[in-house]
Formats: structure tokens, C-alpha cells, sequence
């Protein structure tokens, strides 16, 4: 979708930026930002799509398989595993 048909969209179910920031604990330029196609956050994104009743991939089709961060535990292991085939291949 296009920044203004997200936007519309938003508003046409009564909300605004503000107050998915608000709800997310996020500042309204993080929101805003991804709405602009600036950044993306997956967390914010997917909650855009909820909001506007659409699938994420129809919202922001280019972010849509965009992979979640990892935590410090997933982090350890990916980097772990990337050694190992590291140490395979000398």
C-alpha cells in the first residue's frame, strides 16, 4: 500500500499515529517512519496490518519477510553454528 492509502486507512478506523505509538511504547516517528517506508520495524508493521484489518505482505510488501530480530541466546547459537561451518570448510 501506499503511505497515504495506510494512513487513510489508519484513520478510517478512528486511530491515529500517536496513538499506536502509545499503545506500542514506541515513538510516533518510529510509527511514522515505517508508515513512510523509512524503517521497519516487524513489531510495528504487523500491528499496522492488524489495525487496518490487512495481511502484512499486502500493507508493506517489501518488509514482509523481513526476519524478527534475534534474542542473545538465538544470537549465540546462529554465530555458533556460522563457526562450526566455518571450521568444516578449513
Amino acid at each position: 500500500m501506499k503511505t497515504d492509502e495506510i494512513q487513510q486507512a489508519i484513520k478510517s478506523k478512528g486511530y491515529t499515529q500517536r496513538l499506536i505509538a502509545s499503545a506500542l511504547k514506541v515513538r510516533e516517528s518510529s510509527v511514522s517512519q515505517v508508515i513512510n517506508g523509512h524503517s521497519y520495524s516487524s513489531r510495528i508493521g504487523n500491528f499496522i496490518a492488524q489495525i487496518i484489518e490487512k495481511p502484512v505482505e499486502d500493507v508493506f510488501p517489501a518488509k514482509a519477510n523481513v526476519s524478527p530480530r534475534l534474542t542473545k541466546d538465538q544470537q549465540s547459537s546462529a554465530v555458533a553454528q556460522l563457526q562450526s561451518m566455518l571450521q568444516i570448510a578449513s
